[in-house]
C-alpha cells in the first residue's frame, strides 16, 4: 500500500517536472526567437528582406550591412567612448560604493544608522534634471567624459547591496582578529575582504557595464561634441535612417540607402550587443550568486 502510494506520488512529481521543463522551454525559445531573426535579417540578401520572407531563417548569405557598419569610423570611435566611459564609472563606482558598504557594514560605527537613513532619503527624493545639469556645468564636466563618470560613480542601492553582503557573508570575527593582528582598516578591507567578495563585486560590474553600455539619454543632454559620443547616441541616428534618407553630413555617416533599412537596422543592434554577451559567460558563475545576495539570511 505505501509502496503504491510513493509510486503515484513519484509519477506526480515527474508529471510536474515535465510540465515545467515545457514551459521553461517554451519561454526560452520565445526569448531566443527575437534575436535569431535579427541575426537572419542581418544576413539575408536584399530581396527577401524587402519582401518580408525572412520570417525565422535566414535567405541567403549576405554580410554587406556588417561590413559597412564597420567601415564608418565613427562606429569604432563610439566603441572606444563607450568603454571609456563604462570601465571608468564600473572602476570609480566599485571602488566608492565598496568601501561606503564596508564601513556601514561595520556594527560599532556610530554614524551607520544615520549615513543609512540619509542614503535611503537620498534613493527616493533628488534635486531634478535642470539642478544637475547647472551643477554639472559650473563644474566644467559638461561635454566630457567625467560628466557621465564622475556623478553616476555613488549608487545608494549599489552601497546597500554591499552593506548586506559584508554583514551577512564576511563575519565579523575575521575583522577582529585582524584589528588584534594590528592591521588597519584598510588592510583588512583589501587583503581579507576583497579576496571573499567575488560575487558582489562581480554582479555589481556587470550592473554597472550594462547600464553604461545601454545608457542613451545622459550623453545625450550632456555632450555636444559627437567625438565624443558613445555607442548608443551614434545607433540612434543610424536607426532612425530610412531607405531614402541619409544622416547629417557633420556627423560623416556612409551607411548606404542601397542597404535594406532592416537589415542594417539588425546588423547596428547585434553588433552593439555582441560585447555584453561575450562578457557574461566569463562572470556567469559569481554573478548567479551575487544576485542571491540579501535572499537568504541566515
Amino acid at each position: 500500500m505505501q509502496s503504491a502510494r510513493s509510486l503515484k506520488k513519484a509519477r506526480r512529481l515527474s508529471a510536474f517536472d515535465i510540465a515545467v521543463y515545457a514551459i521553461s522551454t517554451a519561454v526560452g525559445l520565445i526569448m531566443l526567437y527575437p534575436f535569431v531573426y535579427m541575426i537572419s535579417l542581418s544576413v539575408s540578401d536584399f530581396q527577401p528582406v524587402l519582401n518580408g520572407e525572412v520570417i525565422f531563417l535566414p535567405h541567403g548569405f549576405n554580410t554587406a550591412a556588417y561590413r559597412v557598419f564597420f567601415a564608418d569610423n565613427s562606429i569604432w570611435r563610439a566603441y572606444l567612448n563607450t568603454v571609456i566611459i563604462a570601465v571608468g564609472n564600473t572602476i570609480l563606482g566599485l571602488a566608492v560604493n565598496s568601501m561606503a558598504g564596508y564601513a556601514l557594514s561595520i556594527s560599532i560605527f556610530r554614524w551607520r544608522r544615520p549615513a543609512t537613513i540619509y542614503l535611503m532619503f537620498t534613493m527616493f527624493f533628488g534635486g531634478g534634471l535642470i539642478p544637475f545639469y547647472i551643477l554639472l556645468s559650473r563644474m566644467s564636466l559638461v561635454n566630457t567624459y567625467w560628466a557621465l563618470i564622475v556623478p553616476y560613480a555613488l549608487s545608494q542601492w549599489y552601497i546597500m547591496i554591499f552593506r548586506t553582503f559584508f554583514s551577512n557573508d564576511i563575519p565579523e570575527s575575521l575583522r577582529e582578529s585582524a584589528l588584534l593582528d594590528g592591521a588597519s582598516e584598510l588592510q583588512i578591507f583589501r587583503q581579507i575582504v576583497l579576496p571573499l567578495s567575488k560575487p558582489v563585486f562581480a554582479t555589481i560590474t556587470m550592473y554597472y557595464i550594462v547600464s553604461n553600455w545601454n545608457n542613451y539619454f545622459m550623453p545625450m543632454l550632456l555632450l555636444d561634441n559627437s567625438e565624443l559620443f558613445p555607442l548608443q547616441v551614434i545607433l540612434q541616428h543610424k536607426l532612425s535612417i530610412s531607405n531614402a534618407q541619409k544622416m547629417d553630413g557633420s556627423l560623416n555617416f556612409d551607411f548606404y540607402s542601397a542597404i535594406p533599412v532592416q537589415s542594417t537596422r539588425a546588423a547596428a543592434i547585434l553588433a552593439s550587443s555582441l560585447p555584453i554577451l561575450c562578457l557574461y559567460p566569463f562572470i556567469q558563475k559569481y554573478f548567479v550568486k551575487g544576485v542571491m545576495i540579501g535572499a537568504v539570511k541566515g
